[in-house]
């Protein structure tokens, strides 16, 4: 697997846990995805930002793609914090979670149509690379939390 096919893999189950919240009734259920959704999403957008966009900032055109899509960043990260309230209303977890998800679908069209076909003049090998620095960094992230949770910060 490469860098290119690990993040898409990421973003069809992101695109999957709305498709699950937008038809779960149950509360209990959907505070739980909606959790599973921050976390992944969480640890999608360090992935892009430590691993992807430095590696297509070397390409021509590069730097501006990986910048314009940081700042796209910098809005799911703010709608995710607001997710993170556990005293958020239903409504108001939903409109949110309606903000989040055509923001993140607005992103995704992007990097798929756009940064990850320039991506690919990475090489085969550069992008096998990023996909085990990338799987490195969610196994250390999942050890920190693992940590987190055990030490009683998480």
């Amino acid at each position: 697997m490469d860098a290119i096919e690990l993040l898409t893999t990421q973003h069809a189950e992101v695109e999957a846990l709305f498709e699950k919240l937008e038809q779960e009734s149950d509360e209990g259920s959907r505070r739980e995805l909606v959790g599973r959704l921050v976390d992944r999403l969480t640890m999608h957008t360090t992935l892009e930002e430590e691993i992807f966009y430095p590696a297509l900032g070397a390409l021509p055109g590069g730097a501006s793609m990986a910048a314009h899509a940081r700042d796209e960043h910098r809005n799911v990260k703010q709608l995710l914090e607001g997710l993170r309230d556990p005293h958020l209303e239903r409504d108001a977890c939903r409109e949110r979670l309606n903000e989040l998800r055509r923001t993140v679908e607005h992103h995704v069209a992007e990097e798929e149509q756009d940064m990850m076909p320039r991506a690919r003049s990475l090489g085969a090998a550069a992008l096998r690379d990023l996909a085990h620095w990338m799987e490195d960094r969610m196994h250390a992230g999942e050890v920190g939390a693992m940590q987190a949770v055990a030490n009683g910060r998480g």
